[in-house]
């Protein structure tokens, strides 16, 4: 249980490198008061996703928090330890407590509804940015709005963006608020919220939509109260009301929104440097402007290699080709709406998120108790190998929003200016850690310092005569991998990360 784990444990977290796991350990779910649903034979509750097994491991947890479709959850830097989460209106720590003045995040009109859910409906209204100055310290942003009319699901109101900043640290590690509610942007500025490392690897940006408006702002984040503000505009008008989906790529060199009113994607490079958006090319999806059946694009997410851009809506996902010169014109449909399928109601298509093991998992927006998954996000059209049938512990509704924790400097440009960062990334890549060792059955290798922005690697295994027994492509952006040696013989095995034909780093484990 997640209400177990020994606060002690976090502090020592802080001594530590930052390995750039937060996004390791997932929350979904709701309802947990509810207990067993004996029709479904399913839990309500939460499910717990933990990336630090391979394949990811599900398990099932009793909390005080229901996510509805807004969800933050932030684990440790080493990604073995949840800090706190958030459902946008309160933020809970390890124990489930709301931590010292962390309430009333969310609406302010003190509804019921709101108060337990959070911000209703929305995906992307909120974004947990470890702080670039403070270890301890994690920087909350969050979209407001003024009130919301259950019964006709309209927003009253101006939407904001605010910041409130959580110390872990506070209260014997208990954590607590020491800035909150802070305003950042108003005037209908938050349809949505996204982020991007900095190309000096500490800073931040985040970007957010003008709704009634094709005009984004990005703005710098850099761990102070002094933040920089620009604005770009290009491609479609936002529609004024529900979320609207954007997503940086992996490497931050793209920037993707859609509409809710027109079908409308947008694409634009981005300038990690300046942050500056320029429109590469906006286009319609025909069927998404035509059908209220197939109705709006619920989320956008990128493959681990930046090529491959996924649309999610309820009832189609769409894959196109970045590298292609006219990408509108590589549309391929990976899935289509399945109404047949096991879980309450048939399965639609909501919320997607890239997971450190390198899949996209994409949960359905009708509250079920399933997930799918892209299980080879890398690969072109039936090669990415579409997977629908993928059980959880609970139900839920709603999958946790990240950013690319892990996403370095861009070394040697204009803006790769920080030499103060200790280790420096060239010092940490060198660094891998294999464990336990001596090893009996399980190895976990952990890679998570690599710089991805020199290029993937490789994992290569050999015995003691040289003999190369294991290869492996790994999922970028990720960090660890966990191997069955039962059938192993006993002795000495050396560990190679390779970029190409150079080596990276290497280690070594013995099997018993």
């Amino acid at each position: 249980m997640i209400k177990n784990t020994l606060l002690a444990i976090l502090c020592l977290c802080f001594c530590m490198l930052n390995a750039q796991k937060e996004d390791y350990i997932w929350l979904a779910g709701y309802e947990s008061v509810s207990g067993y649903d004996t029709n479904s034979h399913h839990w309500f509750g939460i499910s717990k996703f933990d990336f630090n097994q391979q394949p990811v491991t599900l398990s099932r947890d009793s909390l005080n928090i229901w996510f509805f479709r807004s969800n933050s959850t932030i684990s440790d830097n080493v990604g073995q330890n949840i800090l706190f989460y958030s459902n946008g209106n309160e933020i809970r720590n390890s124990l489930d407590e709301i931590i010292e003045n962390g309430d009333s995040l969310g609406c302010i009109d003190g509804s019921w509804f709101t108060k337990t859910y959070g911000i209703p409906g929305l995906y992307q209204y909120h974004i947990v940015l470890p702080n670039p100055l403070n270890t301890s310290q994690y920087d909350f942003f969050h979209c407001f709005v003024d009130s919301f009319n259950q019964s006709n699901g309209q927003f009253i109101g101006g939407k904001k963006l605010l910041h409130t900043r959580v110390d872990v640290s506070l209260n014997n590690f208990h954590g607590g608020i020491i800035k909150k509610n802070e305003l950042v942007l108003s005037e209908e500025n938050c349809v949505a919220v996204s982020a991007v490392r900095h190309g000096n690897g500490r800073d931040w940006w985040l970007c957010t939509n003008k709704t009634s408006s094709n005009c984004y702002t990005t703005i710098l984040f850099n761990g102070t109260d002094s933040i920089k503000r620009i604005t770009s505009c290009g491609g479609s008008n936002s529609a004024r009301g529900y979320g609207v989906p954007e997503r940086f790529s992996p490497d931050g060199n793209y920037f993707v929104s859609s509409t809710t009113n027109n079908g409308s994607i947008n694409i634009f490079n981005f300038d990690r440097c300046n942050g500056e958006l320029d429109l590469r090319e906006s286009f319609i999806i025909p069927e998404l402007r035509d059908s209220f059946v197939h109705w709006w694009a619920n989320s956008i997410e990128f493959s681990p290699n930046n090529r491959y851009l996924y649309i999610i809506s309820i009832k189609r996902i769409y894959q196109y080709d970045l590298w292609e010169s006219n990408i509108e014109s590589s549309k391929r449909i990976i899935a289509n709406y399945n109404d047949t399928f096991g879980c309450p109601f048939g399965h639609s298509y909501f919320q997607a998120q890239l997971a450190p093991d390198g899949k996209i998992y994409i949960n359905s927006g009708n509250g079920g108790y399933c997930v799918s998954v892209i299980d080879h996000p890398d690969e072109e059209s039936d090669s990415c190998h579409f997977i629908l049938n993928y059980e959880l512990p609970t139900f839920i509704n709603g999958l946790p929003y990240y950013p690319n924790y892990r996403l370095g400097a861009l070394a040697g440009s204009a803006c790769d200016t920080i030499t103060t960062l200790t280790p420096t990334l060239s010092q940490r890549e060198r660094e891998l850690k294999v464990f336990p060792n001596p090893a009996t059955d399980i190895v976990t290798i952990d890679y998570g310092y690599t710089n991805w922005e020199k290029g993937d690697v490789d994992l290569e295994i050999a015995n003691a005569a040289g003999q190369l027994i294991y290869t492996q492509h790994l999922p970028m952006y990720s960090g660890f991998q966990r191997l069955d040696v039962t059938q192993y013989a006993r002795g000495a095995y050396n560990v190679v990360i390779k970029r190409g034909n150079t080596i990276v780093a290497t280690s070594q484990f013995v099997k018993q």
